[in-house]
């Protein structure tokens, strides 16, 4: 079962599934060089008020990234 990164809570982990189809090649490419590729996994580390941005604990590094594209990274429990 897929979900969302934004409907984890801080702590939880979850890994990578695939990056949605529809997506902007660029920014599919982006994501990937980040190091959302299947199987990789992800933690919540914090979260604005609202939800945007995200911070990502992945492959030893901290990143932050919006809602928006959080949404078109498709995990799942780990």
């Amino acid at each position: 079962m897929t979900i969302k990164i934004a409907d984890l809570k801080i702590g939880q982990s979850a890994l990578v599934d695939n990056i949605v189809e529809n997506c902007d090649k660029k920014l599919k490419q982006r994501l990937r060089d980040m190091g959302f590729v299947s199987g990789q996994k992800i933690t919540i580390l914090k979260k604005s008020i609202f939800g945007d941005p995200i911070k990502i604990s992945i492959k030893n590094y901290e990143i932050s990234i919006r809602k928006k594209e959080a949404d078109l990274i498709k995990i799942k429990n780990d």
